[in-house]
């Protein structure tokens, strides 16, 4: 499974077809189950169909970029619709020596590169704005134990300023010209602490100002475990020592401690912001904190297992994932209950909310929220979603690094084709109806369904 796989499923993101050196798709046979079940918010799967036929010319390619310096590690897509049916770009592009690369969607035109502050970039962390995008790089070694934001021009790719802390960062986002930041301090090196101890530290906040790079104010939160920003403050989780539950701290802008809440639940790390205030765990279940004083508003419970992550989709759906998943509205109803357990994959098309389990592929339907049909490959134990695109969804079969890929049809789970990339990739992600692949050669487009 490339490394790209997890991140996608956090907050968030398998497939293939034969192509040949041209990028040609090729046609051939496969063997999956794909089980189609009724429209309801409960049932399960019941109807079994064999796909084996695989179109030929599923897929070519569009173009490609093998200048880059070193293997492409990471895909980047801040402009991205909140659905795959339109175009969109830039692509930023991250590569394994600590290359960024911004390139133009349509022809693959590279309009600039940039090396990072730090030796190992970090492929979990990128924030853009109207004119900067904000990288965040690592040096650690025996002499330097740095963690770096660079504030780069997105027009010309010319680096401004270089933010540094001896932490572990991640950019959270920009509020009103600041950058707010999230870190762990780095206790030593790792090579000192071992692979059993973690090198992390006390937990910090930072805001920056995205004009000067100058620190405007920080803040200590020695558990800390996750954090997000929105306009109506910044948002923190923590589970201190003598505590046996996430805290939800809320913080201003100007760094001013607002409340903290106990939640009663081991998850999610990280909460969801939206207008009225913070998604984040209670007991059994999540719910809305007021942004103004913490009070609960509304809460979902009665979980098998409580809600791992929660995330906002394009028309203000919140969608919870593990056990069941659920979709719920802004005022708290509980609109569908899928029976199946699971993680949600962004982005949702205007029609499926697509669920992995690990072992399977589920896709929710959105108007009705059954289970529209589900994806057991019979020759994998594990399949995971690479990318989403107009129509298809890419899976991969099984874990460790793949060339193939496999095409589902949003609608029937029935295999439209295959693609074999030039080499092993690292990520992969869709834009409209184009796929880009990222390997140790560079970035590949294909047109899928050509």
């Amino acid at each position: 499974m490339p490394p790209s796989t997890r991140r996608r499923v956090l907050h968030a993101l398998g497939t293939g077809f034969a192509v040949g050196a041209a990028g040609c798709a090729t046609t051939g046979t496969t063997s999956t189950t794909t089980r189609t079940t009724a429209e309801t918010t409960t049932s399960e799967p019941t109807e079994t169909t064999e796909t084996t036929d695989e179109p030929a010319n599923f897929a070519s390619e569009d173009w490609r970029v093998e200048s880059l310096n070193g293997p492409v590690q990471a895909f980047f897509l801040p402009n991205r619709p909140p659905t795959p049916e339109t175009l969109g770009g830039p692509l930023y592009t991250v590569t394994e020596s600590g290359q960024i690369a911004r390139i133009a969607v349509a022809d693959g035109t590279v309009e600039w590169t940039v090396d990072l502050t730090g030796v190992q970039p970090d492929t979990d962390s990128f924030v853009t704005t109207g004119e900067h995008c904000f990288p965040v790089s690592d040096t650690r070694n025996q002499e330097t134990l740095r963690n770096y934001v660079d504030a780069v021009n997105l027009a010309t790719g010319e680096r401004q300023w270089t933010f540094e802390a001896r932490e572990f960062l991640t950019a959270l986002g920009v509020v009103d010209g600041m950058l707010y930041l999230a870190g762990h301090y780095i206790k030593a090196p790792p090579s000192e602490i071992g692979p059993e101890r973690s090198a992390k530290g006390e937990g910090r906040l930072h805001a920056v100002d995205i004009a000067t790079g100058e620190e405007q104010w920080s803040s200590t939160l020695p558990a800390l475990r996750g954090a997000t920003v929105a306009d109506h403050g910044l948002y923190a989780t923590a589970w201190p020592e003598e505590a046996s539950e996430l805290r939800l701290h809320a913080f201003d802008l100007d760094g001013t401690e607002r409340w903290v809440v106990g939640t009663g639940a081991e998850t999610p790390h990280v909460p969801a912001v939206v207008e009225e205030g913070v998604l984040a765990g209670t007991a059994s279940g999540f719910g809305l904190y007021a942004s103004g004083d913490g009070d609960v508003r509304w809460r979902v419970q009665k979980w098998q297992s409580g809600a791992r992550e929660i995330v906002v989709l394009d028309d203000g759906t919140i969608a919870a994932g593990w056990h069941p998943v659920v979709t719920v509205s802004q005022d708290g109803t509980v609109t569908h209950r899928l029976a199946d357990r699971g993680m949600v994959v962004l982005p949702a098309t205007p029609s499926t909310l697509y669920v992995v389990t690990g072992s399977s592929i589920i896709a929710g339907d959105r108007r009705s929220g059954g289970s529209r049909w589900r994806y057991d490959p019979e020759d994998a134990k594990y399949t995971h979603i690479q990318a989403i695109i107009r129509e298809w969804v890419a899976v991969d079969k099984g874990v460790g690094r793949s060339q193939e890929l496999l095409f589902l049809d949003e609608e029937s789970g029935a295999v439209g084709g295959r693609l074999t990339a030039p080499g092993d990739y690292h990520d992969v992600v869709g834009l409209g109806e184009k796929l880009f692949v990222g390997t140790d050669a560079g970035v590949y487009a294909y047109v899928v369904n050509a």
